[in-house]
């Protein structure tokens, strides 16, 4: 428990195989900047959460608590279905937010803190985890381009067209 929560980090690892016939393998794109492993690595994409827990004082260590595999578009091998019924491929958000409930579930009677990088500071990651009715918080840095908006004034006297949608833009440090 730090600070009253479990706090947890998520990130994503590609392992590079040599067999084309494993299940689960395909195509991913490098986002290492390492120009030795090439722009692509055949292999697996996983999905990894950790607890992170302070030890011998002032040091925080991370522990490796789940790995998912994260199947990818051309050789689906997880599915979730909505609530009509209908079965889709799991993406890979799908995947980070399975990975955290499942973690949330486990850890129920706490509130769950998530570190994740910058990579997962949109809205389609973050939304699912506010929308539980225990939200799972995330920390993370927010990316160069980001934009925050305060929320909408309401008119005194209403006027033609749509209400607005946004305020006045925020300013990211």
């Amino acid at each position: 428990m730090i600070h009253g929560a479990l706090l947890v980090a998520y990130d994503t690892t590609l392992n590079a195989k040599n067999s084309k016939k494993i299940l689960g393998i395909q195509k991913w794109k490098n986002h290492s900047g390492n120009a030795d492993k090439g722009e692509y690595i055949t292999g697996h994409h996983l999905g990894v959460l950790g607890i992170i827990g302070s030890f011998l004082s002032q040091k925080f260590l991370c522990f490796p608590l789940l790995f998912r595999l994260i199947s990818g578009k051309s050789n689906p091998c997880q599915f979730v279905s909505d609530t009509d019924g209908k079965t889709r491929p799991m993406s890979f958000w799908d995947n980070a937010h399975a990975t955290l409930f499942q973690f949330a579930k486990w850890a129920s009677k706490h509130t769950v803190r998530v570190v994740v990088d910058a990579y997962f500071s949109n809205k389609s990651f973050i939304q699912p985890l506010l929308d539980r009715k225990n939200p799972i918080h995330m920390i993370t840095k927010l990316k160069c381009n980001t934009i925050g908006y305060l929320d909408p004034e309401t008119p005194k006297i209403k006027k033609q067209g749509r209400p607005r949608k946004r305020g006045k833009k925020g300013k990211n440090i």
